[in-house]
Protein backbone atom coordinates (compact mmCIF):
# COMPACT_ATOMS: atom_id res chain seq x y z
CA UNK A 1 0.00 0.00 0.00
CA UNK A 2 1.46 3.32 -0.99
CA UNK A 3 2.23 5.82 1.73
CA UNK A 4 0.85 9.35 1.42
CA UNK A 5 3.03 12.04 -0.05
CA UNK A 6 5.18 13.82 2.48
CA UNK A 7 4.00 17.32 3.19
CA UNK A 8 6.31 19.98 4.47
CA UNK A 9 5.88 20.46 8.19
CA UNK A 10 4.86 23.89 9.46
CA UNK A 11 7.50 26.27 10.76
CA UNK A 12 7.68 28.64 13.73
CA UNK A 13 5.93 31.92 12.81
CA UNK A 14 7.54 35.31 13.11
CA UNK A 15 4.27 37.18 13.65
CA UNK A 16 2.41 37.41 16.98
CA UNK A 17 -0.46 35.03 17.60
CA UNK A 18 -3.72 36.89 17.29
CA UNK A 19 -6.86 34.79 17.53
CA UNK A 20 -10.34 36.06 16.84
CA UNK A 21 -13.38 34.46 18.34
CA UNK A 22 -15.48 32.64 15.76
CA UNK A 23 -19.26 32.34 16.15
CA UNK A 24 -18.96 28.65 15.25
CA UNK A 25 -16.14 27.98 17.69
CA UNK A 26 -16.91 25.54 20.50
CA UNK A 27 -14.45 27.15 22.86
CA UNK A 28 -13.58 30.59 21.48
CA UNK A 29 -10.96 33.13 22.39
CA UNK A 30 -11.31 32.71 26.14
CA UNK A 31 -10.29 29.06 26.01
CA UNK A 32 -7.47 29.86 23.61
CA UNK A 33 -6.14 32.51 25.98
CA UNK A 34 -6.33 30.07 28.89
CA UNK A 35 -4.21 27.62 26.94
CA UNK A 36 -1.53 30.00 25.71
CA UNK A 37 -1.67 32.43 28.61
CA UNK A 38 0.21 35.69 28.18
CA UNK A 39 1.84 34.37 25.02
CA UNK A 40 -1.42 34.66 23.09
CA UNK A 41 -0.46 38.12 21.77
CA UNK A 42 3.28 37.56 21.77
CA UNK A 43 5.60 35.03 20.18
CA UNK A 44 5.28 31.81 22.20
CA UNK A 45 8.17 29.38 22.05
CA UNK A 46 7.84 25.73 21.00
CA UNK A 47 7.26 24.68 24.60
CA UNK A 48 4.28 27.01 25.04
CA UNK A 49 2.76 25.96 21.74
CA UNK A 50 3.24 22.26 22.49
CA UNK A 51 1.64 22.70 25.89
CA UNK A 52 -1.30 24.52 24.30
CA UNK A 53 -1.73 21.78 21.71
CA UNK A 54 -1.59 19.14 24.43
CA UNK A 55 -4.22 20.84 26.58
CA UNK A 56 -6.53 21.44 23.63
CA UNK A 57 -6.43 17.70 22.89
CA UNK A 58 -6.93 16.71 26.53
CA UNK A 59 -9.87 19.06 26.88
CA UNK A 60 -11.42 18.10 23.56
CA UNK A 61 -11.18 21.63 22.14
CA UNK A 62 -10.96 20.86 18.44
CA UNK A 63 -11.33 24.43 17.16
CA UNK A 64 -8.50 25.58 19.43
CA UNK A 65 -6.33 22.73 18.20
CA UNK A 66 -7.03 23.65 14.58
CA UNK A 67 -6.38 27.35 15.24
CA UNK A 68 -2.98 26.48 16.71
CA UNK A 69 -2.14 24.30 13.72
CA UNK A 70 -3.25 27.06 11.35
CA UNK A 71 -0.87 29.49 13.02
CA UNK A 72 2.09 27.30 13.91
CA UNK A 73 1.84 24.25 11.66
CA UNK A 74 2.83 20.79 12.90
CA UNK A 75 6.57 21.20 13.38
CA UNK A 76 6.21 21.59 17.15
CA UNK A 77 4.76 18.07 17.32
CA UNK A 78 8.08 16.71 16.05
CA UNK A 79 9.80 17.98 19.19
CA UNK A 80 11.88 15.13 20.67
CA UNK A 81 11.64 13.76 24.18
CA UNK A 82 13.42 15.58 26.97
CA UNK A 83 17.10 14.71 27.49
CA UNK A 84 17.76 12.09 30.20
CA UNK A 85 18.98 14.62 32.77
CA UNK A 86 15.81 16.70 32.41
CA UNK A 87 13.63 13.60 32.44
CA UNK A 88 15.22 12.42 35.68
CA UNK A 89 14.75 15.80 37.44
CA UNK A 90 11.09 16.22 36.45
CA UNK A 91 10.09 12.65 37.24
CA UNK A 92 11.91 12.76 40.55
CA UNK A 93 10.20 15.99 41.59
CA UNK A 94 6.82 14.65 40.50
CA UNK A 95 7.11 11.45 42.55
CA UNK A 96 8.43 13.38 45.56
CA UNK A 97 5.26 15.47 45.49
CA UNK A 98 3.14 12.34 45.25
CA UNK A 99 4.94 10.73 48.18
CA UNK A 100 4.58 13.89 50.27
CA UNK A 101 0.90 14.26 49.45
CA UNK A 102 1.53 17.69 47.92
CA UNK A 103 -0.91 19.23 45.46
CA UNK A 104 -0.31 18.19 41.86
CA UNK A 105 -1.38 21.03 39.58
CA UNK A 106 -2.28 20.71 35.92
CA UNK A 107 0.95 22.48 34.99
CA UNK A 108 2.95 19.85 36.87
CA UNK A 109 1.03 17.02 35.21
CA UNK A 110 1.57 18.57 31.78
CA UNK A 111 5.28 19.02 32.41
CA UNK A 112 5.51 15.35 33.36
CA UNK A 113 3.50 14.13 30.37
CA UNK A 114 5.35 16.35 27.91
CA UNK A 115 8.69 14.78 28.77
CA UNK A 116 7.85 12.69 25.70
CA UNK A 117 7.86 15.84 23.59
CA UNK A 118 5.41 15.93 20.70
CA UNK A 119 4.92 12.19 21.07
CA UNK A 120 2.75 12.81 24.13
CA UNK A 121 0.27 14.80 22.04
CA UNK A 122 0.32 12.42 19.09
CA UNK A 123 -0.13 9.27 21.18
CA UNK A 124 -3.15 10.82 22.87
CA UNK A 125 -4.66 11.69 19.49
CA UNK A 126 -4.06 8.38 17.74
CA UNK A 127 -4.62 6.19 20.79
CA UNK A 128 -7.94 7.67 21.94
CA UNK A 129 -11.10 6.51 20.18
CA UNK A 130 -12.70 9.90 20.86
CA UNK A 131 -9.97 11.89 19.07
CA UNK A 132 -10.57 10.90 15.44
CA UNK A 133 -11.46 14.47 14.45
CA UNK A 134 -8.11 15.64 15.84
CA UNK A 135 -6.43 12.95 13.74
CA UNK A 136 -8.21 14.28 10.65
CA UNK A 137 -7.12 17.82 11.49
CA UNK A 138 -3.49 16.69 11.70
CA UNK A 139 -3.62 15.07 8.27
CA UNK A 140 -5.35 18.14 6.86
CA UNK A 141 -2.36 20.18 8.07
CA UNK A 142 0.15 17.86 6.41
CA UNK A 143 1.08 15.27 9.03
CA UNK A 144 2.65 12.15 7.51
CA UNK A 145 0.77 9.09 8.78
CA UNK A 146 3.91 6.95 8.46
CA UNK A 147 6.14 9.32 10.43
CA UNK A 148 7.52 7.75 13.60
CA UNK A 149 6.70 9.46 16.86
CA UNK A 150 7.91 9.29 20.43
CA UNK A 151 9.81 6.08 21.12
CA UNK A 152 9.54 4.84 17.55
CA UNK A 153 5.83 4.08 17.46
CA UNK A 154 3.68 5.03 14.47
CA UNK A 155 0.18 6.55 14.36
CA UNK A 156 -1.17 3.12 13.43
CA UNK A 157 0.64 1.32 16.25
CA UNK A 158 -0.85 3.87 18.69
CA UNK A 159 -4.35 3.12 17.38
CA UNK A 160 -4.27 -0.65 17.81
CA UNK A 161 -7.13 -0.62 20.32
CA UNK A 162 -9.27 1.81 18.32
CA UNK A 163 -10.81 0.13 15.24
CA UNK A 164 -12.45 3.29 13.90
CA UNK A 165 -9.25 5.32 14.11
CA UNK A 166 -7.12 2.48 12.72
CA UNK A 167 -9.54 1.98 9.84
CA UNK A 168 -9.41 5.68 8.98
CA UNK A 169 -5.61 5.70 9.13
CA UNK A 170 -5.41 2.66 6.84
CA UNK A 171 -7.83 4.25 4.39
CA UNK A 172 -5.63 7.36 4.25
CA UNK A 173 -2.27 5.72 3.64
CA UNK A 174 -0.97 4.28 6.90
CA UNK A 175 1.31 1.33 6.12
CA UNK A 176 0.10 -1.90 7.81
CA UNK A 177 3.54 -3.47 7.34
CA UNK A 178 5.57 -0.72 8.99
CA UNK A 179 7.19 -2.21 12.13
CA UNK A 180 5.76 -1.02 15.43
CA UNK A 181 9.20 -0.32 16.89
CA UNK A 182 12.03 1.85 15.60
CA UNK A 183 14.41 -1.13 15.55
CA UNK A 184 12.26 -2.87 12.94
CA UNK A 185 12.05 -6.10 14.94
CA UNK A 186 8.42 -5.91 16.10
CA UNK A 187 5.77 -6.61 13.48
CA UNK A 188 2.69 -4.43 13.77
CA UNK A 189 0.48 -7.43 13.07
CA UNK A 190 2.08 -9.35 15.94
CA UNK A 191 1.29 -6.53 18.36
CA UNK A 192 -2.27 -6.35 17.04
CA UNK A 193 -2.65 -10.13 17.35
CA UNK A 194 -1.92 -9.81 21.06
CA UNK A 195 -3.93 -6.72 22.02
CA UNK A 196 -6.31 -5.57 19.29
CA UNK A 197 -10.00 -6.39 18.87
CA UNK A 198 -10.46 -9.07 16.18
CA UNK A 199 -12.22 -6.47 14.04
CA UNK A 200 -9.02 -4.44 13.89
CA UNK A 201 -6.86 -7.46 13.06
CA UNK A 202 -9.27 -8.17 10.20
CA UNK A 203 -8.84 -4.57 8.99
CA UNK A 204 -5.08 -4.96 8.89
CA UNK A 205 -5.29 -8.22 6.96
CA UNK A 206 -7.78 -6.79 4.48
CA UNK A 207 -5.50 -3.78 3.91
CA UNK A 208 -2.51 -5.95 3.04
CA UNK A 209 -0.77 -6.70 6.33
CA UNK A 210 1.87 -9.37 5.74
CA UNK A 211 1.15 -12.50 7.78
CA UNK A 212 3.97 -14.79 6.61
CA UNK A 213 7.27 -14.61 8.48
CA UNK A 214 5.74 -12.64 11.35
CA UNK A 215 5.25 -13.73 14.96
CA UNK A 216 1.56 -12.89 14.92
CA UNK A 217 0.49 -16.47 15.66
CA UNK A 218 2.95 -16.68 18.54
CA UNK A 219 1.63 -13.40 19.95
CA UNK A 220 -2.02 -14.46 19.75
CA UNK A 221 -1.17 -17.82 21.35
CA UNK A 222 0.56 -16.14 24.30
CA UNK A 223 -2.27 -13.67 24.78
CA UNK A 224 -4.98 -16.38 24.67
CA UNK A 225 -4.86 -16.73 28.47
CA UNK A 226 -3.94 -14.62 31.47
CA UNK A 227 -2.41 -16.21 34.54
CA UNK A 228 -4.55 -15.58 37.62
CA UNK A 229 -2.50 -17.61 40.10
CA UNK A 230 -0.09 -20.52 40.04
CA UNK A 231 -2.59 -23.05 38.71
CA UNK A 232 -5.37 -20.91 37.25
CA UNK A 233 -5.57 -19.27 33.85
CA UNK A 234 -8.27 -16.96 32.47
CA UNK A 235 -8.85 -17.63 28.74
CA UNK A 236 -9.41 -14.89 26.18
CA UNK A 237 -11.69 -16.32 23.44
CA UNK A 238 -11.03 -13.33 21.18
CA UNK A 239 -7.43 -14.51 20.65
CA UNK A 240 -8.67 -17.86 19.33
CA UNK A 241 -10.75 -15.92 16.82
CA UNK A 242 -7.57 -14.05 15.86
CA UNK A 243 -5.67 -17.34 15.48
CA UNK A 244 -8.26 -18.56 12.99
CA UNK A 245 -8.09 -15.26 11.08
CA UNK A 246 -4.31 -15.46 10.79
CA UNK A 247 -4.36 -19.10 9.71
CA UNK A 248 -7.06 -18.38 7.13
CA UNK A 249 -4.83 -15.59 5.81
CA UNK A 250 -1.96 -18.01 5.24
CA UNK A 251 0.05 -17.97 8.46
CA UNK A 252 2.29 -21.03 8.96
CA UNK A 253 0.97 -22.94 11.96
CA UNK A 254 4.40 -24.57 12.52
CA UNK A 255 6.58 -21.49 12.02
CA UNK A 256 9.57 -21.33 14.34
CA UNK A 257 10.43 -18.04 15.93
CA UNK A 258 14.00 -16.79 15.28
CA UNK A 259 16.67 -18.39 17.43
CA UNK A 260 16.70 -16.43 20.74
CA UNK A 261 20.48 -16.54 20.61
CA UNK A 262 20.69 -15.52 16.96
CA UNK A 263 21.07 -12.10 15.32
CA UNK A 264 17.38 -11.96 14.36
CA UNK A 265 16.06 -12.51 17.89
CA UNK A 266 13.01 -10.33 18.55
CA UNK A 267 14.36 -9.30 21.97
CA UNK A 268 17.97 -8.75 22.91
CA UNK A 269 17.05 -8.85 26.61
CA UNK A 270 15.71 -12.42 26.47
CA UNK A 271 18.29 -14.68 24.84
CA UNK A 272 17.42 -18.00 26.46
CA UNK A 273 16.35 -21.11 24.57
CA UNK A 274 13.45 -22.38 26.66
CA UNK A 275 10.77 -25.06 26.18
CA UNK A 276 8.38 -22.37 24.92
CA UNK A 277 10.69 -20.73 22.39
CA UNK A 278 9.65 -22.40 19.18
CA UNK A 279 6.33 -22.71 17.34
CA UNK A 280 3.01 -21.03 18.22
CA UNK A 281 1.99 -24.34 19.82
CA UNK A 282 4.95 -24.21 22.21
CA UNK A 283 3.76 -20.82 23.45
CA UNK A 284 0.14 -21.92 23.63
CA UNK A 285 0.87 -25.00 25.76
CA UNK A 286 2.94 -23.04 28.29
CA UNK A 287 1.19 -19.66 28.44
CA UNK A 288 -2.03 -19.94 26.44
CA UNK A 289 -5.51 -21.36 26.76
CA UNK A 290 -6.76 -24.92 26.11
CA UNK A 291 -8.96 -23.47 23.37
CA UNK A 292 -5.91 -21.97 21.63
CA UNK A 293 -4.11 -25.30 21.81
CA UNK A 294 -7.16 -27.10 20.38
CA UNK A 295 -7.34 -24.54 17.57
CA UNK A 296 -3.69 -24.96 16.60
CA UNK A 297 -3.82 -28.75 16.76
CA UNK A 298 -6.97 -28.82 14.64
CA UNK A 299 -5.24 -26.60 12.08
CA UNK A 300 -2.20 -28.88 11.74
CA UNK A 301 0.23 -27.94 14.51
CA UNK A 302 2.97 -30.55 14.86
CA UNK A 303 3.17 -32.05 18.36
CA UNK A 304 6.57 -33.57 17.61
CA UNK A 305 8.28 -30.34 16.53
CA UNK A 306 11.08 -29.37 18.96
CA UNK A 307 11.50 -25.94 20.51
CA UNK A 308 14.88 -24.19 20.40
CA UNK A 309 15.71 -26.03 23.63
CA UNK A 310 14.74 -29.38 22.05
CA UNK A 311 11.40 -29.87 23.84
CA UNK A 312 8.20 -31.04 22.17
CA UNK A 313 4.94 -29.26 22.96
CA UNK A 314 3.92 -32.05 25.34
CA UNK A 315 7.24 -31.87 27.17
CA UNK A 316 6.87 -28.09 27.40
CA UNK A 317 3.39 -28.45 28.89
CA UNK A 318 4.67 -31.00 31.42
CA UNK A 319 7.47 -28.70 32.52
CA UNK A 320 4.97 -25.84 32.84
CA UNK A 321 2.65 -28.11 34.90
CA UNK A 322 -0.28 -27.34 32.60
CA UNK A 323 -2.61 -30.22 33.40
CA UNK A 324 -5.43 -28.53 31.48
CA UNK A 325 -3.27 -28.45 28.37
CA UNK A 326 -2.04 -32.03 28.79
CA UNK A 327 -5.69 -33.10 28.90
CA UNK A 328 -6.32 -31.37 25.55
CA UNK A 329 -3.26 -33.01 24.00
CA UNK A 330 -4.34 -36.44 25.26
CA UNK A 331 -7.80 -36.01 23.72
CA UNK A 332 -6.24 -34.90 20.45
CA UNK A 333 -3.97 -37.94 20.34
CA UNK A 334 -6.89 -40.23 21.14
CA UNK A 335 -8.94 -38.76 18.30
CA UNK A 336 -6.14 -39.26 15.80
CA UNK A 337 -5.44 -42.79 17.04
CA UNK A 338 -8.97 -43.96 16.23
Amino acid sequence: MAAPKHCQQGSQPTTPLVMEESPSSDDGLAAQRSLLGDAVTGEPDDGAVLKALFRSVKQGQLSTFEALLDKFGTSTLARPAAPPERDWVVRGAYHERLSAGSKITEDIVDEYDLLEGGGAVLKRIFGDADKLEFCKALVKHGWDLNKRIGNGSTPLSCALKCPETAGWLLDHGADPNMPAGADGKVDLLAVAAAISPPQLVKQLLERGARVQETLALHAAAIASAERIDEDEWKPDPSRVEVLHMLLDAGANVNQMQPDPKGPDAWSRSQRQRTPSTGTPLHYAVTEGSPEAVSCLLARGADLSAPSWSGHTAMQAAERARRQDILHVIALHKKQWAT
